[in-house]
């Protein structure tokens, strides 16, 4: 073995390890694992469900208003003859 091969092989052991310990870290600098509290879930998933229901019926009141506006008597009904007729 010569000099070269030497200094590869020490420089692949110290690649090796730099990887492995950069991992480790890695893995280490997660968040730690905490058990699930199925009642705080439960709370959260109605809260969201409940603030999506609002917000739909809230769509749901802006669209009737809407389509109440639009069924009004609008003024070009009053000359329904003459907008036929061409005439505005």
């Amino acid at each position: 073995m010569d000099t070269n091969s030497t200094w590869l092989i020490a420089i692949g052991i110290i690649a090796i390890v730099a990887a492995a310990s950069a991992v480790v870290t890695a893995l280490r600098g997660r968040a730690p694992r905490t058990p699930i509290d199925a009642e705080r879930l439960a709370r959260l998933r109605d809260a969201v469900a409940d603030r999506e229901a609002r917000a739909e019926a809230a769509r749901l009141d802006a669209r009737v208003a809407a389509d109440r506006h639009a069924r009004t008597r609008a003024p070009q009904r009053e000359r329904v003859a003459q907008l036929w007729a061409g005439g505005v």
